[in-house]
Order: structure tokens, then sequence, then C-alpha cells
């Protein structure tokens, strides 16, 4: 039996929206503690405040269940919150739930280019993408809610485009 990349990247995809989405609006989302820092330091960008004012942040993340004495501080470069900022001008909640769908879809995405990298006309197993989606680190990054799955995904796509000798594509 042929199972074709995206049927099992839509079954990754509908898998971890089903989980996002019946998730209870309370904190953590997810304990995601590094995507509370993206989404505080976006709103106070785009009210124009500064976002890197520890006092601003705080304000912004007790206001979102943070009950730590200090502020989670945005160490990434702040082009970081242009590329998010479609997800991150939802509601927190919303926004969690949409980042995570996002990594796990870019992650099993990832897997099959990754493959298709390796091997290049066999057929994606679903193994692959069932190895990706179980792997602890991985898990651990989408929990946590960093940005190093996005990165994966450009790297591994600019990959694949090299390689297909899609060389726009690739240089973007």
């Amino acid at each position: 039996m042929r199972y074709s990349f995206t049927f099992c990247a839509l079954l990754a995809v509908a898998l971890s929206a089903t989980l996002a989405f019946f998730q209870s609006d309370s904190y953590p989302l997810f304990d995601n503690r590094d995507f509370i820092e993206y989404w505080c330091a976006y709103q106070l960008a785009r009210t124009g405040q500064n976002p890197d004012d520890s006092s601003l942040l705080l304000t912004f993340q007790r206001s979102i269940g943070w009950s730590e004495a200090h502020a989670l501080m945005m160490w990434n470069p702040p082009w970081l919150l242009t590329v998010l900022s479609p997800i991150l001008a939802f509601p927190f909640y919303e926004a969690g739930k949409l980042f995570t769908v996002l990594n796990v879809a870019l992650l099993a995405v990832s897997a099959g280019f990754s493959w298709k990298l390796l091997v290049d006309r066999a057929p994606i197993p679903p193994v692959v993408l069932l190895a990706a989606l179980l792997f602890y680190p991985a898990k651990l990054a989408i929990d946590m809610g960093q940005v190093s799955v996005l990165i994966l995904a450009v790297l591994t796509g600019g990959l694949w485009a090299l390689r297909s000798r899609r060389d726009v594509l690739a240089g973007v």
C-alpha cells in the first residue's frame, strides 16, 4: 500500500490541530515559555511600546497567567516578530494553538522533504513522519514554543530547492 506524503502531512496537522484546539484556555498552554516571550513582545511592539522593557513585558505576561517574579525576555532578533506576526496578532490562547499546529505541520513537512533528499524516488513511509513527530527533542521544541522547527523547515526547504534546481526558491 502506497502512502502519499500529502496524506500523512494532513493527518499530522489534523491530529495536532485536534490536540491543540481541545486544550483548555488556561495557563500553561503546552508550557510554551518561549511563545509567551514572542507574543508579549509583539503586543508591545504593535502598540509602539518597547518590547525589551522588562516591566512592560512582566505586566503583559501576568495578564496571561505568568506567575514568576521576573519577565521572560525575548533574545531573538526583532525581525522574528515580523515573521511570526500573522500568528501573534491573535489573542494569546488562539495564537498558541495556531503556533503549535504550525510547528507540528512544519515538522511533518520537513521530515518528508528530508526523506525526499535522501531517497529521491521512493514514497515517504508513514514511519518517517511518526519518527519525526515522536522525536523527543522535537517534542520539547514544540512544547516550549520555540522557533527551532521553523528554522528546520526553512533549511530543509532550501536544501530541497537546491537539489531540485529551483534556484530562485532556494535563494528566497
